[in-house]
C-alpha cells in the first residue's frame, strides 16, 4: 500500500537527516576548535579561519544537503 511506502520514505529520510546532522555538528566541533586553538589575533567574523575556503565550502554543501532532505520531507 501506499500509505506503508510513506512511513518507509520517511523513515528513511529521517535516517539520512541524523546521519547529516551527526556529522555537521562534528564538523561544526572541529571547526570551533581549530579556530579557537589558531588563538584568532583579530576578533572580527572577516577574519578567515583556518582551512577557511574549504571547510566554509563543506559547511555550504551540507546546508544545502540538510535543506534539500527537509524540503522532501514536507
Amino acid at each position: 500500500s501506499s500509505d506503508a511506502d510513506l512511513r518507509k520514505q520517511a523513515r528513511q529520510l529521517e535516517n539520512e537527516l541524523d546521519l547529516k546532522l551527526v556529522s555537521f555538528s562534528k564538523l561544526c566541533t572541529s571547526y570551533s576548535h581549530s579556530s579557537a586553538r589558531e588563538g584568532r589575533r583579530d576578533s572580527s567574523d572577516t577574519t578567515p579561519l583556518l582551512n577557511g575556503s574549504s571547510q566554509d565550502r563543506m559547511f555550504e554543501t551540507m546546508a544545502v544537503e540538510i535543506e534539500q532532505l527537509l524540503g522532501r520531507v514536507n
